[in-house]
């Protein structure tokens, strides 16, 4: 979802950077320059980058930054973009949980919900936007990218077609038919139990974790303005 978002804003003509926090080991901010391929800090990037329109940072899977330490880099990094880059809107993606625990990002991203028909009420003074179950509709323009994936939705019994509306459980689906698990072997899978047992066995086959497509967790989408 991010990842269209990110060209759909682009498309317009807009400034856009995208920031996969899941893409990225970081230890420090030294560490996080050197992932970006940059010689200052992102902050002073943006705040330098040429142009008059509202630039979008795009930050994906927040939850990704499990450390402390991993959370620390990526929250000075977007602060310090909301504090000295004037003309740069931050979104970002996190799972609900993630937020809900996470005082100091609801704190960074305060304000009044996005869309009242896409709030969560205990985010109540945070700028978010609730992304809600897929739709089966949804589902298939979302799975249209993958066809093999597709077909396992088309195909699937009434459990498993259940389990791709959390966007969480799609993810799983695409990881697995990225690594080669085909339709007929996830055909009895009934729970999101069962589901995870498979993405973890079909894990330990594989040496990067990393996402090949851009279907992500279950996630709310927050937004904050840098002051002006």
């Amino acid at each position: 979802m991010t990842y269209r978002l990110t060209e759909e804003v682009a498309g317009r003509g807009a400034d856009v950077v995208f920031l996969p926090v899941d893409l990225l080991a970081v230890t420090s901010r030294t560490a996080l320059r050197a992932e970006l391929g940059i010689t200052h800090d992102l902050g002073e990037i943006l705040r330098h980058w040429p142009g008059q329109q509202r630039g979008v940072l795009v930050v994906d899977a927040l939850d990704a930054a499990r450390s402390l330490q991993a959370q620390t880099i990526f929250r000075t990094a977007i602060d310090d973009v909301l504090l000295i880059a004037d003309r740069w809107t931050v979104i970002a993606s996190v799972r609900s949980c993630d937020l809900r625990y996470g005082t100091e990002w609801r704190a960074m991203f305060r304000g009044p919900p996005v869309a009242a028909e896409h709030q969560y009420s205990e985010f109540g003074r945070v700028r978010h936007l609730v992304v809600h179950r897929l739709t089966d509709d949804e589902i298939a323009q979302t799975t249209a990218i993958l066809p093999v994936l597709h077909q396992v939705f088309v195909d699937a019994n009434a459990d498993l077609r259940k389990l791709p509306r959390n966007i969480f459980n799609l993810h799983l689906l695409a990881e697995l038919v990225e690594q080669g698990v085909v339709g007929t072997d996830l055909a009895g899978i009934r729970t999101q139990s069962e589901l995870l047992d498979w993405s973890i066995e079909a894990l330990r086959d594989v040496s990067s974790l990393a996402a090949s497509v851009a279907l992500k967790k279950s996630l709310v989408v927050t937004v904050r303005f840098s002051p002006i």
